[in-house]
């Protein structure tokens, strides 16, 4: 999703500082700063924030052997942005990750019965954020696919379990979400508007 978001802000008129695993995929931009780091390092997510008023947040624990990226990442973000005084922070995680602040309806204790640790991680990972204190926002999407930018609603509202979304209009609400506080301290779903 990084290559997703990170253009967008920058067409916006962002200057962004792009934290990354490996490789860094990005043309150059002279409002662009790519880092290199891992996750589990406190140093690598401090230089990372160094001096940033807001963070964005498209870590994911998909294609990782320890499922646990969100976590992580949380566990030394959260303290790093509130010893900086950083208090803005937008999150993406999976539609089956839960907020402590959801109602158990049916359908949510059945999902609840699959023990993905990816949606362990987005769980967890929400219950870190909502006990910090910082102004977070954290955008719960279904399966993501490569559909080009698509009309879509933020909502609280759980999409169905075989819903899928654009990348490109989830990077679109991320953008959207950062330069809003109408869903601060929640954690809504993005799905795909009704024609």
């Amino acid at each position: 999703m990084g290559r997703k978001i990170v253009p967008l802000l920058l067409a916006r008129g962002y200057n962004v500082r792009a934290f990354v695993h490996s490789n860094n995929p990005f043309q150059t931009n002279a409002n662009l700063e790519a880092i290199t780091g891992d996750v589990h390092s406190e140093p690598d997510i401090v230089k990372a924030v160094d001096g940033v008023d807001a963070v964005v947040s498209v870590l994911g624990s998909w294609h990782t052997k320890t499922k646990d990226i969100q976590v992580s990442a949380m566990q030394h973000l959260i303290p790093t942005m509130q010893a900086a005084g950083i208090q803005r922070i937008v999150s993406l995680t999976g539609s089956g990750a839960f907020d402590p602040a959801d109602k158990l309806t049916l359908g949510r204790r059945l999902a609840r019965v699959i023990p993905l640790k990816v949606f362990k991680d987005g769980s967890e990972h929400i219950a870190l954020l909502r006990a910090s204190g910082l102004n977070w926002t954290v955008l719960r999407s279904p399966v993501m696919k490569e559909q080009g930018l698509k009309p879509y609603d933020i909502t609280a509202v759980q999409p169905g379990m075989l819903s899928t979304i654009s990348r490109d209009s989830v990077a679109a609400a991320m953008a959207e979400l950062i330069e809003s506080d109408k869903w601060t301290h929640q954690a809504p779903y993005i799905k795909s508007a009704k024609a």
